[in-house]
């Protein structure tokens, strides 16, 4: 059994940060919330997301989210769209896939 209960998640994003309140849309709706910026995790600025948890009715910052999921998004992107993997999937043609496949299923037997 846990010891603690669990809690949902929500993504928020700083949209902005006027004389140390931040602004922040949460969850898919975007709604609007204000904080004290010394109530975010520590390194919160503009444009990062935090993850947040509702504790009675209230949005409670636990922490940073990590950049490193839309990086690696962008990792797949920047692969894909490097001159090899343009060049090997713009030159293969219907007839040599269609070779490729047979000579496939044929070692596979």
């Amino acid at each position: 059994m846990y010891a603690e209960p669990f809690h949902t998640t929500i993504l928020g994003c700083i949209e902005r940060v006027d004389d140390g309140l931040a602004q922040v849309f949460i969850g898919v709706q975007r709604e609007e919330w204000f904080f004290p910026l010394e109530t975010l995790p520590a390194g919160a600025e503009v444009g990062r997301e935090v993850w947040f948890t509702l504790q009675h009715g209230r949005y409670v910052a636990l922490n940073l989210a990590s950049p490193s999921v839309r990086d690696a998004e962008r990792s797949i992107t920047d692969r894909l769209n490097r001159p090899m993997s343009i060049r090997r999937t713009g030159e293969m043609r219907r007839v040599e896939l269609a070779e490729a496949l047979r000579s496939a299923h044929a070692i596979g037997e």
